[in-house]
């Protein structure tokens, strides 16, 4: 195969990732514009804001299955775009109906994308390889998520208000969508394949491995939801302007980029990857450990936002490249939909644990709870190494 064809497939892929986050995202930095206009108890915000987490957590069962069923290649072009055109259709929403039911469809077609990458980039790759591109496209999610809050609120200024940019928030997942459709060439080893039994589906999940995983995913989305969710506001409790504290949290998510990118590459090649889980537990562990115990020293917090970030971003393209050193094609999709979406329900709980142990308890009790997942990812590293 064209070597230079899979990094045009890549770049595509890396487009998919930017166009699901910066869908789901955009409505969270036009939240405040949409609120001066249409009335929502702070339930049902809270609903609309966590309705792709639910809705993945819901129906990996369902989606992992269909992808490796259908093919990626065509389930993620399809799936992205109509993705776009709901999106897009917030644009005419006039309330939380409409709103809600955009971000369901938002969630079931990026879901095409998280659950069915892997398995269309090992086409190209092989598996000692595969962890850079991988970790490209994964950084594209992480752009669309800054391209949202960093773009969309002047976007809104200058098209005159939240509806006319919602309908522009569509465009990317089209323009992506297209692309990939022209560009991706459905190989022989990552075709279509018959969906798996629930007794398949059962031994996976079921499988060490995979539970060490799925254990990982968990960790992973209630560390991300909780740190970038919480952070700026424990930061601002003690005593940061609530601009130095954003600032912070920017600075994390600049390392987290740095380290989706860096990682797994190394893993390439130093091998060993599950040993790279613990590394990262430990880096992550010793972040956020020092937010509580530097919170009133800017300099170096900045260098422990970027040790922090790097931690974040290395774990999660890890977790797409070692399911494809336990299971065949055939099934990856439908374990990387185990990992996610099991993994939502902790970015659903992780931020709801913070908030309530701040009212309970103290300010570092907050900051103990953020640390926990690298606690996690220390043990389960320990317990992969010992299955391989």
């Amino acid at each position: 195969m064209n070597r230079h064809h899979r990094w045009v497939v890549t770049f595509f892929g890396w487009g998919l990732y930017f166009s699901f986050t910066f869908a789901w995202y955009t409505l969270a930095a036009l939240l405040p514009r949409v609120l001066e206009e249409v009335t929502m108890t702070s339930l049902a915000t809270g609903i609309l804001l966590g309705a792709v987490s639910a809705v993945m957590a819901l129906t990996w069962m369902v989606m992992g299955p269909l992808v490796d069923r259908v093919g990626p290649g065509p389930a993620m072009g399809v799936g992205v775009a109509v993705l776009g055109f709901a999106a897009a259709f917030r644009g005419v929403a006039s309330g939380f109906p409409l709103l809600f039911a955009s971000m369901i469809v938002i969630a079931l077609g990026g879901s095409t994308v998280t659950y069915g990458l892997p398995r269309a980039l090992s086409s190209y790759f092989p598996a000692d390889e595969v962890g850079t591109p991988i970790g490209i496209v994964t950084v594209g999610a992480q752009f669309g998520s800054l391209a949202a809050f960093g773009v969309m609120p002047q976007v809104s200024s200058f098209v005159g208000g939240w509806q006319p940019a919602f309908a522009l928030s569509g465009i990317p997942a089209m323009v992506f969508a297209a692309g990939w459709l022209v560009f991706y060439e459905r190989d022989s080893t990552a075709e279509k394949s018959s969906p798996p039994s629930v007794a398949t589906v059962r031994r996976l999940f079921f499988q060490p491995g995979i539970l060490a995983l799925v254990a990982a995913g968990f960790m992973y989305l209630f560390a991300t939801h909780s740190t970038l969710g919480w952070l700026a506001t424990l930061l601002s409790t003690r005593g940061f302007s609530a601009k130095t504290a954003s600032q912070l949290v920017a600075v994390l998510i600049a390392g987290q980029i740095l380290g989706t990118l860096v990682v797994p590459a190394l893993s390439d090649r130093v091998g060993h990857r599950a040993a790279f889980i613990g590394a990262t537990g430990v880096s992550f562990t010793f972040g956020m450990v020092s937010f509580a115990v530097f919170s009133t020293r800017l300099l170096p917090l900045v260098g422990v936002g970027i040790v922090s970030g790097l931690a974040l971003g290395g774990i999660s393209p890890l977790l797409r490249v070692l399911p494809m050193e336990l299971v065949s094609q055939d099934t990856l999709s439908t374990v990387i939909s185990m990992i996610f979406g099991v993994g939502a329900i902790g970015g659903f709980l992780g931020p709801v644990l913070v908030g309530a142990t701040l009212e309970s308890t103290t300010l570092f009790a907050g900051f103990g709870i953020l640390a926990l997942p690298g606690v996690a990812f220390m043990i389960i590293s320990v317990a992969f190494a010992r299955l391989e």
